[in-house]
């Protein structure tokens, strides 16, 4: 479980997806293709 605080997503009311928010979903998507393409290498 990857947990990522709101306020790097979220305006100050926690109320607006702030517009950087694309930013971190692909670095996200990123180390979870990271970590799936290492995973599938381990396996026997």
């Amino acid at each position: 479980m990857i947990e990522i605080n709101r306020r790097l997503y979220l305006d100050d009311a926690f109320q607006e997806i702030d517009p950087e928010f694309t930013t971190l979903q692909s670095c996200i998507d990123n180390l979870y293709g990271l970590i799936t393409a290492e995973a599938k290498v381990s396996l026997p």
